[in-house]
Formats: structure tokens, sequence, C-alpha cells
């Protein structure tokens, strides 16, 4: 007999089925969405990518005309240089012009100028602050800041330089033996006290220094030396010191040795020193005379007033606005006195209140119209002003002196 239990089947549960239903709902909803989010992505990444295209397109577009630009330009700087060159310029006029066209459409702030545009400017700079300052209002030229920055990259020190002194033999190999004859002249002034914080360095400075001596005093006094050519017209600074008080005459000794001894090693030659008639000027100037004559003694030859260093001979002599004022300022209180073999003749300051006085009675018709009461008067007289002391000691005042003296109507004193 068949059992009928095994032909009996298990019924259908209906919450399973609503289950399964909602699984594959859920599982579809996810799917679109990480379709959607998928799309999404991709519609982004594809809109960057057409918007970084377009960009480099025209970025692409503006390069093409800008080297169409430049082209153009370089064609029209060439036309321009050979237009130049072919007129009576020079070379530094040349590279101005082609420098201000290079610029004239870039603003302030965008430009960039070379070494050799940053001297030209300077050379103007150092000419009149003022002017330059107007100058760039007119031409593209570099700012203040540019130029101090570029100064200020240059090494100076107190003392000797040895970059000067190579650039002085560079420049040396380039002059005749005519223009490297030169002037050594020197010069001291005083100064405030004062002490200085150099950033660039990271020194202070205001100390008593001469390069090979130096101590904590604070200087007072700055020394210069400097050369200058004497058929062609040059000049270069070579040597600065801070000293306190006046400097001594043996180190002034020194200097003149050393950097005479360095010039010379350079290429150039020495003819002359010059200085004022100061006392410790005076004091080493004939110092190295006393020596320069022992030298001569020494070599057999006869004694010159000159300094013999090595085997060049130079002449030593006083700058002509002190030489002067020295002789204003003794014929204030002294009488010159000429002798010939005929008279004795004698000049004093008196003679020449007298000629201002008299040339005051001719109205209009002076002779001595820039002569007035601070160059004549003595409790007047500016003595520090080397002009009032030319102009009274000028050819004016001797021909209206001798006009009055070979007139009957007028006879100077004797005081």
């Amino acid at each position: 007999m068949n059992d009928p239990e095994r032909h009996t089947h298990d019924p259908v549960n209906p919450i399973s089925i609503l289950d399964s239903q909602k699984f594959c709902t859920e599982v579809s909803r996810n799917s679109r969405e990480t379709l959607n989010e998928t799309l999404n992505q991709e519609s982004s990444r594809i809109l960057n990518l057409h918007s970084n295209s377009r960009n480099i397109s025209r970025t692409a577009r503006r390069n093409k005309i800008k080297v169409a630009s430049y082209r153009q330009r370089l064609k029209l700087y060439s036309k321009f240089e050979v237009k130049l060159e072919s007129k009576i310029l020079s070379q530094d006029a040349i590279n101005f012009c082609l420098s201000q066209l290079k610029r004239r459409n870039v603003k302030p702030k965008g430009r960039r100028f070379t070494t050799e545009d940053k001297l030209f400017a300077l050379m103007f700079y150092k000419q009149s602050g003022r002017c330059y300052r107007k100058m760039r209002q007119i031409f593209a030229l570099p700012s203040r800041q540019t130029i101090m920055s570029m100064l200020n990259k240059i090494p100076v020190d107190v003392g000797i330089n040895k970059i000067i002194f190579d650039n002085l033999k560079e420049s040396a190999s380039k002059l005749n033996n005519q223009d490297r004859i030169c002037a050594l002249i020197f010069d001291e002034m005083s100064i405030m006290p004062h002490i200085d914080y150099d950033k660039y360095t990271d020194t202070f400075f205001g100390f008593q220094n001469f390069g090979f001596e130096q101590n904590l005093q604070i200087a007072d006094h700055v020394l210069v030396f400097f050369i200058r050519g004497v058929f062609k017209k040059w000049q270069q600074p070579i040597y600065f010191a801070f000293s306190f008080s006046s400097t001594k005459s043996y180190i002034l000794t020194t200097i003149i040795k050393t950097l005479v001894e360095k010039i010379q090693n350079c290429g150039f030659k020495i003819l002359v020193t010059i200085c004022d008639q100061g006392q410790p000027n005076q004091a080493a100037i004939n110092s190295l005379l006393k020596e320069s004559k022992q030298r001569y003694i020494h070599k057999g030859m006869e004694p010159k007033r000159r300094i013999l260093l090595g085997d060049q001979e130079i002449i030593p002599l006083y700058d002509t606005p002190h030489l002067i004022k020295c002789i204003r300022n003794n014929l204030l209180t002294k009488n010159l006195v000429w002798k010939t073999s005929e008279e004795i003749l004698v000049a004093n300051w008196k003679h020449i209140i007298d000629a201002y006085y008299s040339d005051q009675t001719c109205g209009e018709l002076r002779a001595l119209h820039k002569i007035t009461d601070l160059h004549v008067i003595p409790e007047k007289i500016q003595k520090m002003k080397v002009c009032y002391a030319t102009q009274v000691l000028s050819h004016s005042m001797a021909s209206t002196i001798t006009l009055l003296v070979k007139s009957s109507k007028y006879k100077f004193k004797n005081n």
C-alpha cells in the first residue's frame, strides 16, 4: 500500500516570497544609485577635461599670437638697429633706445633690467637724484631701490680694496702710456661721530680704522685717496679710512708709500701728489722729501724737491684753492713785499679796501660789480669760501688797482 504522507507537498511560505522581492528591489535600487554616481563622476571628469582642453587651446592661440608679435618686433628692432648704426650715435645711445623700445608696453613692476641698463641708469642718478626722478616719469628706467640693491652687492671695505686694483690693472691695459699718467689726490674732512650698522655685512662701523690699524675710538674724520688722469679725463677712488682726530703724519706716509707701489704695479704713472696745507699733510710730505733726498745722495744724484719712490719721481703740490685762501688770509694781517733791483714794492689789504670804495663811487659803471663787503671787509669775510678769495684776487681787481694807481686823482697810501 502506498503511504499517503509520501505524496503530500509542503505548503509555500508567503513571507519568504516577500523577502526575496524586497531583496531584489533593494539590489536594483543600489545598482541604480551606484550607476548614477559613477556616471556623475565620469561626467564631471569629462567636463574638466573639456574645460582644460579649451584653456590649453586658448593659451596656444595666445602664445601663437605672441610669437608672431615677437617675430614682428624682432624684425622691427633689427631694422631699427641698422638705421641707428647708420647714424652718428654712440653705442650707449643705441642700447638706450633699444632698451626703451623693448619696455614700452611693459608695466613698471614687470620690467626687468640688465646689468648694463642699471649701470647706465646709475650714471644719471649720481649726477642728480631730482633729475633722475623726472627722467623716470618719461623713460623706462630702474627704480632707486633697484640701483641701491645692485650697489649693495659690491664689496667695499675700509682700506685697500683688491677688487678696485684688479679693475685698475685691467683698465690700464686698454690705455696708452700718456693716458696712464695720473695725479694722486687725498683729503680729509670732519664728520659727525656716530656708529652705524650695516645689515648686509652684519657689522658695525664708525670706529677708527685704516685697514691695517684699527681701534675702538669713535672716528670724527674721514680720509679719502683717489687718482685722476692728467691728460685723459678719468678718476677713481682707491682708498678711504676713518680716524679719530686728524690722521697722524706717519700713518699718512705709510699709506702714500703703499698706494704708490700698488698704483705703479697696476701700470699707472703718478706725476704729482695734491693735498691741502694741513699740518699732518705737510709733515708727511716733508718726511717723504727728506727720505728722497737721502736716496738721491745715495745714488750720486743731485737732490731735487721730488718724492722718489721706486724709480719714479713724484712732484708734491698743494691744491690751488687752499693756496689762494692762504694768500688772502696772510694778506689780511701782513704786508706783501716785492724787492726788485730798482725799488721795493709793498702791497697790503688796505689797497684792496680803497679800490673797493673807489669803485663804488662809479655807480652803474662799476668794474668790481661782483665784489661786496663779504669779500673785502675783514670782519665780514667768510674765510672758508674759496669763491670770495678768487674773486677779490682776480684780474678785475688788479686792473682796477692799476687804473687807480696810474690816475692822478688817486694815490694809494702804504700803511
